[in-house]
């Protein structure tokens, strides 16, 4: 296939499908949230986003956003809802709804008396993205209450921290993160961090229980006092911090830092410090309809015109002095994760295509008496299968077990141990299995735990296509954490869980994995007018592509471990354009201005 190269970068419509070899980071301790956003483009609202930090606040996509492609990986991007139409049938009877005429948050519930706000309902759910104790006929989950947690920002240090981009229009004021006291749109008990791009500034709203200074407009409010009588009173106040130094940039990412220490706030904007401001910032008092609310306000007010990517917060103040601002928090995608080499296993000795020869080379491997590739005759013979027969117990428990083949090693049997983790079991036998020591201490009272999240419901197997560090891998669901994860090790023993879902979305029960250690890439690069392949960019410095894509932008790896994705330097030159596939389908591919 000739071309000639006309812009910058080469899109290929491609469909492969593998078990990707994920990698988790190093999440430091002081994270209280950390939103990627890398969830699959084109997920449904009411899909789950992770939390990547420790403490599980994950959230739920709402009809007022869509996940696109972000910085690192996707981002989230506040939209205007599309129009909705709902038909239901009957009152329903499902857990969600407890049997209710509210069947999924597809019927109103009565409103409650003394509120403004209508019940929420997917006709009117037009959050981005949002956690809540409110709102529980919507989406019932194990939310955390935000006002009890380090979200609920007061006068400690602490960080908030994320890439913008802003749209070309972009003018009126837009939330980055919201946290209220609910309930939602009743009351000003909230935090509230906002850009506005028209006046070149960003701006957070809080509660303060401080004299209001000389010329700070304020607003009194007064609330509940969680230690009793009486009642507690405070201002709602805006810090504003206009930016020095140039006009916000649009339509190219920058990473954007809110720093509270000692009393002052801190803007900084591509690691520059762009503006301060003193503010006394008191917590929030607790609420029962507390809520996060990202990309819009808790009314699904202020969108932000424009994308988040990678919104952390955390408790302290990650940043004092001007800085580089931070590669990805994810692995995945800050340039530590190696490109995957696939496992070429032995060739076919049987099956269409396969060669007939007179000598076939058994080699070690088993060979199952399934049908009669290996008989060239037989009489009088009969294939059936033993009967079941019930034979003694190997070990005690129940619940969802694999078995796995660890070759020279051991027969490893996985089940539910203490609070649903994984407890391991190892045999040389497949029949007399013991608990072993592994040698890091008790979980209640078993030394066999390898997993102390709730991953019992899912599946362990071998990964022939991993690299040495993520041999072994679990693909289980998490309740709690909102989604279907990938925990992977090199020995079975020791898991790490990677930090974004597999899956937006948790199984109603175990999650049954297949794999097929056929590894499905794609590689795309040039040659020039003698054959010869184009420095940088030919197809064995092409990064693999082994995902469900319908736009995947071709990508190349350069001497030093650069990577890209222009081709501008091949504007105006014939060229080939070759491509290497295994198990993939290409559809199309185009040439894109950047």
């Amino acid at each position: 296939m000739n071309l000639r190269v006309a812009s910058r970068r080469v899109s290929i419509a491609l469909l492969c499908v593998a078990c990707a070899s994920l990698r988790p980071s190093s999440i430091r301790a002081d994270t209280v949230a950390l939103w990627l956003f890398d969830e699959q483009a084109g997920v449904f609202p009411s899909s789950v986003l992770n939390d990547a930090g420790p403490n599980s606040h994950f959230l739920i996509l709402g009809r007022g956003a869509e996940i696109g492609r972000g910085k690192f990986g996707n981002a989230l991007r506040p939209i205007p809802p599309a129009p909705l139409a709902i038909t239901t049938r009957g009152a329903g009877s499902d857990a969600d709804s407890g049997g209710s005429a509210v069947t999924f948050g597809l019927r109103p519930p009565p409103a409650k008396p003394g509120r403004t706000q209508p019940p929420m309902t997917w006709e009117n759910a037009h959050f981005a993205a949002v956690f809540t104790n409110g709102d529980s006929h919507l989406r019932r989950a194990p939310f955390a209450n935000a006002t009890d947690s380090k979200l609920n920002l007061g006068d400690r240090d602490w960080t908030i921290e994320c890439w913008l981009r802003f749209a070309p229009a972009a003018q009126a004021e837009g939330v980055i993160f919201e946290i209220g006291a609910g309930p939602r749109g009743e009351n000003d008990l909230l935090t509230r961090f906002s850009v506005l791009p028209q006046e070149n500034a960003f701006a957070l709203t809080f509660l303060s229980t401080a004299v209001v200074p000389a010329g700070v407009v304020a607003k009194r409010v007064e609330y509940p006092n969680p230690e009793g009588p009486p009642g507690g009173s405070a201002t709602i106040q805006t810090a504003t911090l206009v930016l020095g130094q140039g006009a916000l940039p649009r339509e190219t990412w920058v990473h954007v830092a809110l720093v509270h220490v000692a009393g002052e706030l801190r803007i900084f904007v591509d690691g520059k410090v762009r503006g301060a401001a003193a503010a006394r910032i008191s917590a929030l008092p607790h609420g029962d309809e507390a809520y996060v609310s990202i990309g819009r306000d808790g009314r699904w007010g202020r969108p932000l015109a424009g994308e988040i990517d990678e919104l952390r917060i955390s408790d302290h103040a990650a940043y004092r002095a001007e800085f580089t601002p931070p590669a990805s928090f994810a692995r995945m995608h800050n340039g530590t994760r190696p490109t995957p080499v696939p496992v070429a296993g032995p060739p076919l000795l049987f099956g269409a295509g396969a060669p007939r020869p007179a000598l076939v080379e058994l080699g070690a491997r088993r060979h199952l008496f399934l049908d009669a590739a290996l008989v060239a005759k037989s009489e009088n013979i009969a294939f059936s299968a033993h009967q079941a027969r019930v034979a003694e117990p190997v070990v005690q428990g129940g619940g969802w077990i694999s078995v796995v083949d660890a070759e020279r090693e051991d027969i490893r049997l996985y089940a539910n141990g203490p609070e649903n983790g994984l407890a391991v079991f190892v045999s040389k036998d497949g029949v007399n299995f013991t608990a072993p020591d592994l040698g890091r201490g008790e979980f209640r009272g078993r030394k066999n735990i390898v997993v102390t999240d709730p991953a019992s419901v899912g599946s362990e197997f071998i990964d022939g296509n991993g690299p040495a560090d993520e041999r072994w891998k679990i693909v289980t669901g998490l309740r709690q954490r909102g989604g279907i994860f990938v925990y992977t090790s090199a020995d079975g023993f020791t898991w790490r869980r990677h930090e974004a879902a597999a899956l937006p979305f948790w199984a109603g029960s175990a999650a049954s994995i297949f794999y097929d250690d056929f590894f499905h890439y794609a590689q795309s690069g040039f040659i020039d007018e003698r054959g010869a392949p184009v420095p940088g960019f030919s197809i064995d410095e092409c990064v693999y592509a082994n995902g469900d894509e319908i736009d995947y932008e071709v990508e190349w790896r350069a001497r030093g471990g650069t990577r890209t994705k222009d081709v501008a330097v091949l504007a105006g030159k014939p060229v080939q354009l070759v491509a290497r596939m295994r198990g993939a389908s290409l559809y199309a591919l185009q040439f894109t201005p950047r």
